[in-house]
C-alpha cells in the first residue's frame, strides 16, 4: 500500500517526468523499487498508471480547442488503437515487465544512445523538408510507435518524439501532438487497469492514494506542459539522452555491485 507522502512524490515525479523523453514509468517503478515499495503488488502497479491521468489532464487543460474539434478527434483515434490493441493482447507481459530493473536500466541506456544519434541526424537535414502535417496513416505509425512503451524505460512521448526527428518531423508539430494522443491512450489505460484491479484497490483503501497522485501530478504538470513545447520546440534532447545513460549505469550498478 502506498502512503500519503509517497502519493504526493510519485505524482510530482510523474507530473514532471511524463512529458520528457526520460519514460515516467520507469522513475515510478523505480522510486517505489529502491524504497521498499513492492512493485508486484497490483495495486501499486495500478496506481503507478492510473497516477498518469492527472498529467493528462493537464494537456487537457491547455489543448482543449484542439482536442474537440471533430477531425482532430478522428485522427486521434486513429491513433491510439494501436496501442489499445497491443495492450490488450501483451497485457500480462507488460505488468510482468513492469518488475524488472535490469529492463528498465538497459532500456535507460539505449533509448539514450538512440537519441544522441537521432539528435545528430536531425541537425544534419534541411528545415526546409521537415514534415509539418499529420493524416492518418502517419498517426496510425505513431500509435504503434508509442505502444513501444508498454516495455518501462522505453518513455512514450521519447519515442513518439524519436522517431519523429528521425523521420524528419518539424519538432513543434511532433511534440505538440505526442501530448495530445497521450489524451486517448492514457484515459483508456487508466480506466482500464482500474476496473481490473478495483477490489484490490478497495480491498487496501488505494483510491485515497490514487486521489492524492493525481493532484499532485496535475499541478506539477501545468507546469511542465506550458514550458514543454517551447523548450522542445528551441532545445534539443541531447541533455536528456546523456541523462538517461547516466541513469542506466546508475541502476546497474546499484543492482549489482
Amino acid at each position: 500500500m502506498i502512503s500519503i507522502m509517497q502519493s504526493v512524490t510519485l505524482g510530482a515525479i510523474e507530473g514532471l517526468t511524463e512529458f520528457l523523453p526520460i519514460s515516467s514509468t520507469a522513475h515510478l517503478i523505480l522510486y517505489n523499487y529502491f524504497t521498499g515499495v513492492d512493485i508486484t503488488d497490483a495495486s501499486v502497479k495500478t496506481f503507478q498508471i492510473a497516477v498518469q491521468l492527472g498529467a493528462i489532464l493537464a494537456v487537457i487543460f491547455y489543448y482543449f480547442k484542439d482536442l474537440i474539434k471533430i477531425e482532430k478527434i478522428k485522427l486521434l483515434l486513429a491513433g491510439v488503437a494501436p496501442t489499445l490493441l497491443l495492450g490488450l493482447i501483451f497485457a500480462k507481459s507488460v505488468s510482468h515487465m513492469q518488475e524488472l530493473p535490469l529492463l528498465i536500466a538497459i532500456m535507460m541506456i539505449l533509448g539514450g544512445v538512440i537519441i544522441l544519434y537521432v539528435e545528430r541526424l536531425y541537425k544534419s537535414r534541411l528545415a526546409s523538408n521537415r514534415i509539418t502535417q499529420i493524416d492518418y496513416k502517419k498517426s496510425v505509425t505513431l500509435g504503434l510507435v508509442q505502444s513501444l512503451a508498454m516495455i518501462p524505460g522505453v518513455s512514450r512521448s521519447g519515442a513518439m518524439i524519436i522517431y519523429g526527428l528521425y523521420k524528419n518531423y518539424d519538432r513543434e508539430v511532433i511534440a505538440k501532438y505526442t501530448f495530445l494522443l497521450a489524451v486517448p491512450t492514457m484515459i483508456a489505460a487508466t480506466g482500464y487497469s482500474i476496473l481490473k484491479n478495483r477490489e484490490v484497490i478497495l480491498s487496501s483503501g488505494g483510491y485515497a492514494s490514487i486521489m492524492i497522485g493525481l493532484v499532485t501530478s496535475f499541478v506539477v504538470a501545468m507546469f511542465v506542459v506550458k514550458y514543454a513545447l517551447p523548450m522542445i520546440k528551441k532545445y534539443s534532447f541531447v541533455p536528456f539522452g546523456y541523462y538517461r545513460i547516466a541513469l542506466g549505469l546508475i541502476i546497474l550498478m546499484s543492482l549489482y555491485i
